[in-house]
């Protein structure tokens, strides 16, 4: 496990990233040509300089848009997004489902007037947060809330596209994904993270409370994991799941973030303002793994302090319940420790982003022979239309290396094959993983749930136990007690 030395983030690492997702307003696709004059008032009202972080957000949005979509011929393929039914935004996993808007915008001054008055500018902060907690809590606010008061305003903002030639991902995906980049720097990597046993640890359940209680466990230490993550990445760095609006990563940020802040009609707290309903918050919606996008240098470092959090975090609630049973025999006590210690499986692989779309290649083409190969084929033939199929003069110069236009320029290009060797290196972690054999107590009736752990109790006596007298070991007595 690596031991983290870096620094942690500062202001300056926000501002950058607040820089890169101002770099285009909402409402880009209703006025193209005015949108660079429309994102620096934008810049301004969040209270940053025009020229804060340029060269990285510059970078940072050529490579975003190379993973969004293909380098169009220049000048050749235009196309005025009005939202109506006969040019709608298209869902980004199947093209033939459409979101046309009951009307189009009236006009392009409209659709701005709404970006003004929803963005965060002036929302109050306590007089005691320092300059980094004011520029941390400006990106998030941007994050969170800008999109969120849009909307609110106008749906139609919900499905505005960031490429009105392409329109099936939202300029508020093309915001996010360019602030993970602007931050990432020049060597990005891609980090997956998986948590298991899932399906054994859910399924063993004697009722209803159970299986909720399995779930929620899973998405509440993900959700610490995503916490910490958060804190040296952002928010926006989560490729998956998408972290916006989830009532549980929230709720992770209540106290240190949304409680200090007021909401914009200066009556309530942000967090107030979200009005997450308790059903929301007991909801377990999270999966056991995420994909996120961070720097190359310290992922690895990003990594064990995600691993460490949730670790801790079981660690934590373990010991809750073990005092709130009641149990004091110390055998006991020792056993359940070391199962709580061996209970997860905790398994996460960083990736770095080559430099060239032919290093990419080199370095995919050891994907094996299953449903990924294809990606490779198809990736070639992307390169092959681009760099050799499109007539000279329809290739824009930004996408090239040279001024011979026959080598596209943009790692961004290569996503998906970097997605799919990242989750390859993934698999063959989590095959190989090394595991301490498990030493237990030898006489001992196993938990009647999962059959795996020597018991430590059979309920009797426990504090809001059920129905159910059975042996339980310590994963079954944290999953009936924890809550």
């Amino acid at each position: 496990m690596s031991n983290s030395s870096l620094p942690q983030p500062d202001s300056a690492f926000w501002q950058t990233k607040l820089a890169a997702f101002v770099h285009d307003t909402p409402s880009k696709a209703t006025d193209i040509a005015g949108h660079y004059e429309r994102a620096a008032a934008a810049l301004a009202r969040s209270g940053l300089d025009e020229d804060t972080a340029f060269d990285e957000v510059t970078a940072a949005d050529h490579t975003a848009a190379a993973a969004d979509r293909i380098p169009f011929p220049f000048r050749q393929i235009k196309c005025s997004f009005n939202g109506s039914a006969a040019n709608p935004f298209r869902h980004p996993l199947n093209g033939t489902k459409t979101f046309p808007f009951e009307k189009p915008f009236e006009s392009a001054d409209l659709a701005e007037e709404t970006e003004q008055v929803t963005q965060p500018s002036a929302f109050a902060m306590p007089a005691d947060w320092d300059e980094f907690l004011k520029s941390r809590a400006n990106f998030f606010a941007h994050w969170r809330l800008w999109q969120k008061h849009a909307v609110e305003a106008d749906p139609r903002f919900a499905f505005i596209p960031a490429d009105t030639r392409i329109p099936d991902h939202t300029i508020w995906n093309h915001l996010g994904i360019t602030s993970a980049l602007a931050s990432a720097g020049a060597n990005p990597a891609f980090l997956k993270f998986h948590l298991g046993p899932v399906q054994s640890f859910i399924a063993a359940a004697r009722s209803t409370r159970d299986l909720w209680s399995g779930s929620f466990l899973i998405s509440w230490l993900m959700m610490t994991g995503l916490k910490k993550l958060s804190e040296r990445a952002g928010p926006d760095s989560v490729v998956f799941p998408n972290l916006h609006g989830q009532p549980l990563f929230d709720a992770m940020w209540k106290q240190e973030l949304w409680d200090g802040m007021k909401a914009a009609d200066g009556a309530r707290s942000v967090w107030e303002s979200f009005e997450h309903l308790p059903e929301a918050l007991t909801t377990p919606t999270l999966a056991n793994l995420f994909l996120a996008l961070v720097p190359a240098d310290s992922a690895a470092d990003i990594a064990c302090e995600v691993e460490t959090a949730i670790r801790d975090e079981w660690t934590k609630i373990a010991a809750s319940v073990w005092k709130f049973s009641g149990l004091t025999n110390p055998e006991s006590k020792n056993l359940f420790d070391a199962q709580i210690a061996a209970h997860w499986t905790l398994s996460w692989q960083t990736t770095r982003w080559p430099t060239t779309l032919d290093d990419a290649e080199q370095i995919c083409a050891a994907l094996p022979d299953l449903p990924e190969k294809p990606l490779l084929e198809n990736f070639k033939a992307f390169r092959k239309i681009f760099e050799q199929d499109m007539p000279f003069e329809h290739r824009r110069r930004m996408y090239y290396t040279d001024d011979t236009k026959t080598k596209l320029n943009n790692i961004g290009a290569a996503w998906p094959l970097l997605v799919a060797l990242n989750a390859w290196q993934l698999d063959a972690v989590r095959r190989t993983t090394a595991f301490h054999g498990w030493d237990g107590a030898a006489q001992r009736d196993k938990d009647a749930l999962n059959g795996r752990e020597e018991f430590i109790t059979d309920g009797t006596g426990l504090p809001d136990w059920g129905d159910h007298i059975e042996p339980a070991g310590a994963t079954t007595l944290v999953k009936r007690l924890w809550h």
